[in-house]
């Protein structure tokens, strides 16, 4: 019951408790002031006043469904039913769904489909048929443009061409390729439509005289291409014979248009042979076979040679991996060096050209950096006396064989060739303080970190922060603050686990344990 309701019941009844005769005090026709009143709005916060007008919708594609809403308000005192709602072109605008009832100062979604048929402005009426007396039928023109409906359109370019020299049909020239060589050139393929470029398929037309001298270097098979996107297809040309060729690379899409773009492939060769680059690496410092970070790595392509004999020029090129910054020291001598700044791999590639400007296969050295430690455990402390560092082997005993510490620096836990043993780097007797151990390469296994405060000095408690970093990256494994009170405090900080690296805390009290 509405709040109008109650104050018109209230009213009534006291008419009738008051006196019986008094009865026709309460008018049927106030009853009457019951009813719903519908609101039809594009928002569902538009004022009133900007409902149940007539609606322009704005652009839409030429002949694809797009979903439009609407808002159905209930204004009035009781429920408001919808008996239909139906337009007056529904295959341009369709009534997808309404509700059929809505409550009192509550709405309801109307969902209407529009499909313009034709460019250019359209419109439809919409007739809602309710309970609302005086506002049924509600007629609502509806109005929207039509405009062209997003569309894909392929085109091929040379590589860095202009504009006006691109299109659906070209052509690409290898001249007079030096066999046992190779040269390569670049065709963009792009879209300049409106909508995604679908890329269904790269073939053939006609077949080399010898299988493998064209081939394309990337993919673009079932890729898609975006409105003004440009995607690189490498074309190589790596001639056996004296046969000249001529074919035919042909792309498909769905650009409704021209479906197809050509590229003719036209290609020579002759048999002078080029020269051969030869590269090496030489490191200075190592892990294994890996270089070590910080540490020089020499390119030597020195064996390099032209099977004429004519003299040669060096051309070095190096890429790094994420996030570094290291570069060569020079790109045309024979022998040149770099320092590798980060873990990861280092690809160095030297081509050597003959006098007559013919370049060689590239000739690729990949050099594996890695950082000097898999693991670093580091204790720090600003006050009190002497805390020692302990890393435990598998299986080991504080203060036994299986422990590196002040005692034992670098004790000797497997195989004498190996990398696995550890290395107390830093040791300090008072605060402030650091200690740290770290291994190269650890054995299979879990290792435990424990900090020990061997003796306070009379300087009281100690608060320590222990660290624990993995393959010596910027992000710490583990970062944990602890308050040692006194002389034999110990703090079972931490398990390590390898070959899989993970770190785990270990929680409890703090044990006690003197030597």
């Amino acid at each position: 019951m509405t709040t109008r309701q109650s104050r018109h019941m209230v009213r009534c009844w006291g008419v009738v408790l008051g006196c019986v005769t008094l009865l026709p005090a309460c008018p049927e026709e106030g009853l009457a002031d019951m009813r719903p009143r519908i609101s039809v709005c594009q928002t569902d916060t538009a004022p009133e006043q900007d409902c149940n007008r007539s609606v322009d919708i704005g652009e839409h594609p030429l002949s694809l469904t797009e979903e439009v809403r609407f808002f159905i308000f209930n204004r009035g005192d009781t429920t408001l039913t919808i008996n239909s709602i139906t337009s007056s072109v529904p295959d341009a605008l369709f009534v997808r769904a309404y509700p059929r009832e809505v409550g009192v100062d509550a709405q309801g979604v109307l969902l209407l489909e529009v499909t313009p048929r034709v460019l250019g402005k359209g419109a439809g009426t919409v007739t809602i048929e309710s309970n609302d007396l005086e506002n049924s039928p509600l007629v609502l023109d509806v109005e929207w443009t039509g405009v062209p409906a997003p569309r894909p359109e392929i085109i091929v370019c040379p590589e860095e061409a202009a504009r006006e020299d691109c299109g659906v049909d070209m052509v690409v020239r290898f001249d007079a390729v030096r066999r046992e060589q190779q040269e390569s050139q670049v065709v963009l393929v792009g879209n300049t439509g409106t909508d995604d470029l679908e890329i269904t398929g790269v073939t053939w037309e006609g077949n080399p005289s010898v299988e493998g001298e064209l081939l394309i270097g990337t993919s673009i098979n079932a890729g898609v291409i975006p409105v003004f996107g440009m995607v690189p297809l490498l074309l190589i040309y790596a001639p056996a014979d004296g046969v000249d060729e001529d074919l035919t690379l042909v792309i498909h899409s769905n650009d409704p248009d021209t479906p197809q773009a050509r590229v003719h492939v036209l290609a020579s060769s002759f048999d002078d042979r080029a020269p051969i680059a030869v590269a090496t690496a030489v490191l200075n410092d190592t892990i294994g076979d890996q270089a070590v970070v910080g540490k020089e790595v020499w390119l030597d392509g020195a064996q390099s040679s032209d099977p004429q004999g004519d003299p040669i020029v060096f051309s070095w090129t190096l890429t790094v991996p994420e996030g570094s910054a290291a570069t060569l020291d020079g790109t045309t001598a024979a022998a040149v060096h770099f320092v590798p700044d980060v873990a990861g791999e280092y690809v160095a590639s030297l081509t050597v050209t003959d006098s007559l400007g013919q370049s060689s296969v590239p000739a690729v050295v990949t050099v594996m950096a890695r950082q000097r430690f898999a693991l670093r455990t580091i204790l720090e402390w600003e006050s009190g006396g002497d805390v020692d560092i302990h890393l435990l082997a598998p299986g080991g005993t504080l203060f036994g064989s299986g422990d590196c510490h002040f005692a034992d620096p670098r004790p000797e836990w497997g195989n004498e060739l190996s990398d696995d043993n550890p290395t107390l780097i830093h040791d300090t007797e008072s605060a402030p303080g650091l200690e740290e151990i770290a291994v190269v390469e650890p054995a299979p296994g879990t290792y435990a970190l424990y900090a020990h405060y061997f003796d306070a000095y009379d300087q009281g408690a100690a608060m320590v922060s222990a660290r624990i970093i993995i393959d010596e990256r910027s992000e710490v494994a583990l970062q944990r603050n602890q308050n040692l009170a006194g002389s034999c405090a110990l703090w079972h900080v931490a398990d390590v686990q390898f070959p899989d690296r993970v770190v785990t805390p270990v929680g409890g009290a703090i044990a006690q344990q003197c030597r």
